[in-house]
């Protein structure tokens, strides 16, 4: 019952990371936050080891699922309010 829950919460998840996106690409956005966002994505994809082998079906990528998130949400105690703010009624604004 958890599991369809969690299922539910996605499309929050995916608004979350474009909200990102529109931020990071804004040009009041610090160049520190930018240049640890692409160093942080870039180490993630190149880190070798893995915590669950991605070759397991479903369970492989449930690492991802959690630590991109997390990532994610590290990063955006980096960019101003007033960014996300605005991110955030971009957004919504021109959902799709």
């Amino acid at each position: 019952m958890k599991f369809f829950q969690k299922i539910k919460n996605i499309p929050s998840i995916v608004r979350e990371i474009k909200i990102l996106y529109v931020a990071y690409t804004d040009k009041r956005t610090p160049l520190s936050t930018k240049i640890v966002a692409g160093v942080l994505s870039i180490g993630y994809l190149l880190y070798f080891l893995d915590l669950i082998p991605d070759f397991l079906p479903l369970i492989g990528i449930l690492d991802d699922i959690v630590i991109i998130p997390l990532i994610a949400a590290l990063l955006s105690r980096w960019i101003p309010q007033d960014i996300l703010d605005d991110a955030r009624k971009h957004i919504l604004v021109h959902k799709k």
